[in-house]
């Protein structure tokens, strides 16, 4: 169950984070520097890690506002950050979860880091921070806060 969790995180944030910096143009100020900054809606998914184990899988979708940075033509670093979130647990009893995300990209050596808080209907609490370095495939779970239950 651990490796098509990380497998799939991996597969979607992969995907995600090339397509979206190949498909964003840099800035047309004649310098092809400076920052561009747009709306976004697209699935959500995070792998729930507490001591170790898997304990639950969130999905769902969430609308991010993100800014990228560019330097002569190139993309440097991106900041997302999201709201307008429908998360919820894919296990019974399929709690829904308000969150509140904050991702960093670092374009030029391909790792994202995250920090989340999840805060679930039925009790369960999450707060934590994760990698992604999607040139080498690695996802890093930093660490992750559990606490409440679900009832």
């Amino acid at each position: 169950m651990k490796t098509k969790a990380l497998i799939m995180l991996c597969l979607l944030l992969g995907i995600g984070f090339t397509q979206l910096s190949a498909q964003i143009p840099p800035p047309s100020n004649g310098k092809e520097t400076g920052t561009v900054s747009y709306l976004i809606s697209n699935v959500y998914w995070q792998p729930i890690v507490c001591n170790g184990e898997v304990v639950d899988n969130l999905e769902g979708t969430a609308t991010w506002h993100v800014v990228y940075k560019w330097e002569k033509g190139v993309a440097v670093w991106n900041r997302q950050h999201g709201f307008e979130v429908d998360v919820h647990s894919t296990n019974p009893p399929y709690e829904q979860f308000k969150l509140s995300e904050s991702d960093k990209g670092d374009e030029l050596n391909g790792i994202v880091t995250w920090h989340y808080n999840l805060i679930g209907n039925y009790g369960s609490h999450y707060i934590g921070t994760s990698s992604y370095d999607w040139i080498n495939d690695i996802w890093v779970n930093g660490r992750t806060i559990c606490a409440g239950e679900k009832k």
